[in-house]
């Protein structure tokens, strides 16, 4: 199944790809090396004051359309508060670059006029997209309780500098004892490839609630201080944070 041809087609403007980042993970057969994951992600900036239109539309006849031509399983979530705003993002599960190949299994489903239609009504409400791809990094994560159901979720995107990536990830791993000793409820860190920056890399913090996040920050605090941790200077070039929450409705599991 081609499933970034079925984003690409259904939200038509795209112009290139953190839960599994809330997929689970499969264990490789003991003895096996580990199989490199990938999520195909995309990036929707709305029209101002289209995002109930959007919603509707998204949960009445485009995830339908994505259901009948062979899409299983895609994660929405929007900014929550904190971020920009009528901003979404949108993942699933990649197998490869191979799934970008061969005919539209949304044509196939709807037939052209009705991919006409559907892609009409998706222009009218979206302003811009990105299409890309992240690389999961399942070294650099802390996996959520059996049965969690995400609900929110701050993310940080950093900007490395060249040639400091692999000290940039030495330093993310050693993060994850300071997470271990706080509330978050599961920790993932993808890196960006095909589509956006090498350099760019987004670590989903999972919380319950902005009680939950507010109780965190002493406890990070206080593992920081005690963690001792090598100084980064100088790795990381940019820093940005935003709020997300998980939109099940939006979604399909």
């Amino acid at each position: 199944m081609k499933i970034s041809k079925i984003v690409v087609a259904s939200l038509f403007i795209v112009t290139v790809v953190f839960c599994g980042l809330a997929f689970a993970q499969q264990k490789p057969a003991a003895g096996a090396a580990p199989r490199q994951e990938y999520l195909g992600v995309m990036d929707i900036q709305l029209k101002p004051g289209m995002s109930l239109e959007w919603e509707n539309y998204l949960k009445k006849d485009l995830l339908p359309a994505m259901k009948k031509s062979g899409m299983n399983q895609i994660t929405t979530m929007k900014t929550n508060e904190l971020g920009i705003d009528d901003y979404y993002t949108m993942f699933w599960p990649m197998a490869g670059l191979a799934e970008l190949d061969g005919p539209n299994p949304l044509e196939k489903a709807l037939g052209p006029d009705g991919l006409v239609v559907l892609l009409s009504n998706v222009q009218r409400c979206v302003a811009g997209s990105r299409n890309y791809i992240h690389r999961i990094l399942p070294n650099h994560g802390i996996a959520p309780k059996p049965g969690y159901v995400y609900k929110m979720a701050v993310v940080a995107t950093a900007i490395v500098a060249p040639g400091r990536t692999e000290e940039f990830e030495n330093n993310a791993k050693a993060m994850l004892g300071v997470f271990a000793k706080t509330n978050a409820k599961a920790v993932h860190m993808t890196n960006v490839g095909l589509g956006g920056n090498p350099n760019e890399y987004r670590t989903l913090v999972a919380f319950d609630s902005f009680t939950d996040l507010q109780n965190f920050l002493p406890a990070y605090w206080k593992a920081m201080s005690e963690a001792k941790l090598s100084p980064a200077t100088g790795i990381v070039l940019h820093m940005n944070m935003q709020a997300w929450e998980d939109v099940p409705e939006l979604s399909i599991e």
